[in-house]
């Protein structure tokens, strides 16, 4: 077991809280006040992503502060909570395969932002789609939709920042789109266009037909995407599908090629398409960055590869274990199932 004393770390440690650990994820050595541990996150590739968390007495004082690369950052640790935001994705990870909030989780986040957590959801929804699950936690903050494209605060009924394609950019993946034959979903401001009516889609329609929120979601047939896009809405997300894996995986290799694009698989048959830049984590970091939350400071949990800049940029990073391998590979952690109360679980254990 070696010191990292001599290492390069982005934090300073003081002689009387030397603290040792192995670099693999939990082992760890405990320091000679026991107020510390550090833990280094399985598949971690910088000491930036060294994650120090203080574990001592309420009324014992802690390092003061870290230096992090990029500017100081300093915290005062005395009561204080491992983490201060917990960010969670919908669909796979807090909703079960029915599409609810398991009970076990709605009371865990009640207790957490009882003790001063801010609880976010980050989707890749649209906000009309996300409401009923933000009414139903009682949030008071923003929601992150569209896989980071836009923040909506829900009070006020608008997005407080956001960027949506370039209207040249939306017509070249439409023609992308049309060359390979797949088929698109289209989010706009206040609404959600598609031209060809999938099982996922009529899925949808039911679900919408069925709530009780208001003012309810817009899912919308039309046409011809092209119309749409003449009259130069903002668009915020394509959603590319098609039943045949073979054909849909042609159009993502030649999309993801073109820099205007990011893309991601957000299902098997569903692929995520947003301007470039634009990621969950991205959007997730900027927000917390403006409320003085530090990346190291925010748990988020999630299931699928659009999740993994939000799972990879904060302090800790869980996947549920319905993710992909891909996903779980390349994580802190993996807990149970999304039909399960594993995160509950977890958010009490963090608590403690």
């Amino acid at each position: 077991m070696g010191s990292l004393e001599g290492r390069q770390l982005p934090f300073h440690i003081t002689d009387a809280d030397r603290v040792y650990a192995k670099l693999s994820y939990g082992s760890v050595r405990w320091s000679k006040s026991a107020r510390l541990r550090t833990t280094r996150l399985a598949g971690a590739t910088t000491d930036r992503q060294v994650r120090l968390r203080r574990l001592g007495r309420p009324n014992a004082r802690a390092l003061r502060g870290a230096a992090f690369r990029g500017g100081s950052h300093r915290r005062d640790l005395e009561n204080d909570m491992p983490y201060r935001m917990i960010a969670l994705d919908l669909d796979g990870t807090l909703l079960d395969p029915e599409g609810r909030i398991r009970p076990s989780t709605i009371a865990a986040l009640g207790t957490a932002r009882a003790r001063g957590l801010e609880v976010v959801l980050v989707t890749g929804r649209h906000h009309s789609v996300t409401r009923p699950y933000f009414e139903e936690l009682r949030l008071s903050g923003p929601a992150i939709c569209c896989n980071g494209t836009y923040v909506y605060d829900f009070p006020t009924e608008r997005m407080v920042s956001g960027a949506p394609f370039d209207p040249a950019d939306a017509r070249r993946l439409v023609a992308s789109c049309r060359q390979h034959g797949v088929d698109m979903l289209v989010y706009l401001d206040d609404v959600m266009l598609y031209e060809v009516l999938t099982p996922h889609l009529r899925k949808l329609g039911a679900w919408i037909d069925g709530l009780s929120t208001r003012p309810k979601p817009e899912l919308r047939q039309v046409a011809s995407v092209e119309a749409v896009l003449e009259t130069k809405p903002d668009v915020w997300k394509f959603v590319v599908t098609h039943p045949d894996a073979g054909r849909l995986a042609g159009w993502y290799a030649e999309a993801e090629t073109m820099p205007a694009y990011g893309v991601e698989y957000s299902w098997h048959d569903r692929i995520d398409v947003m301007p470039a830049g634009c990621s969950k984590g991205s959007r997730l970091l900027a927000w917390a960055a403006e409320r003085g939350i530090d990346p190291a400071d925010i748990v988020a949990f999630g299931d699928n590869f659009n999740d993994l800049a939000m799972l990879t940029g904060v302090g800790l990073g869980i996947a549920m274990d319905n993710a992909p391998d891909g996903v779980k590979a390349k994580v802190a952690e993996v807990i149970g199932a999304n039909d399960t109360d594993a995160i509950a679980e977890r958010i009490e254990s963090l608590l403690v």
